[in-house]
């Protein structure tokens, strides 16, 4: 998680760091107040229902060949929220993230309605995390847990990966299913990392106002 701003960051990562300020190109939420204000309002969810249903519309018009047209997602912030661990704003060490996944605590987004969508119409589903290998099983339970099943493909972050930008890694692995045949009609994910780099097809980003990965 290196390249991870975390909301206990936020007042120096948003205020003094206008390069990350304009990457949320929504609003600008200035505060912690403000980010934890909004997402637990309501309104958060609301404007990622709103998002979904463009996405399914835009989904809609894709014409499916059965074993060769692929989505591709991120898992957190993306299908899988984590704010509750976002809200403690505790000190970040190597362990907090691997204790979280373990504790099986991520609930499902509103965008679990694109992964059911593009699973019903056909779609070959790839799951690309920047968590690393060794929280496989974990990872895996809590997406069983909150209804993600039926998925083709799970990458989670190998070794050889664990210091490199999740740019590198997630286009990396892209290339590969690309190189072998499948054609990724679209990449949903929550960061421009998660999607840059190519062999991304149509970009559907999902807003996260916590934290910016590089």
């Amino acid at each position: 998680m290196k390249y991870k701003y975390l909301l206990g960051l936020l007042f120096s990562v948003l205020l003094f760091n206008p390069d990350l300020t304009n990457a949320q190109d929504e609003f600008l939420l200035s505060t912690v107040k403000d980010v934890l204000g909004y997402y637990n309002s309501g309104g958060f969810d609301a404007e990622i229902n709103d998002i979904t249903d463009h996405y399914i519309s835009v989904l809609s018009g894709i014409s499916v060949t059965p074993g060769k047209s692929a989505i591709v997602f991120d898992l957190d912030e993306t299908l899988l929220s984590n704010i509750k661990l976002y809200e403690r704003n505790t000190p970040w060490y190597d362990t907090t993230w691997a204790n979280w996944v373990k504790g099986l605590n991520s609930f499902a987004m509103p965008t679990k309605r694109i992964y059911d969508y593009v699973k019903e119409k056909g779609f070959v589903i790839i799951l690309i995390t920047g968590s690393p290998d060794t929280l496989e099983e974990y990872i895996k339970e809590n997406l069983k847990r909150n209804g993600y099943d039926g998925y083709d493909t799970l990458i989670c972050r190998p070794p050889q990966f664990y210091t490199t930008t999740a740019l590198e890694y997630k286009s990396h692995f892209r290339k590969q299913f690309t190189d072998n045949g499948l054609v990724i009609e679209a990449n949903c994910g929550d960061q421009y990392s998660d999607m840059g780099g190519g062999n991304s097809g149509i970009f559907l980003r999902i807003p996260n106002y916590i934290y910016y990965i590089k």
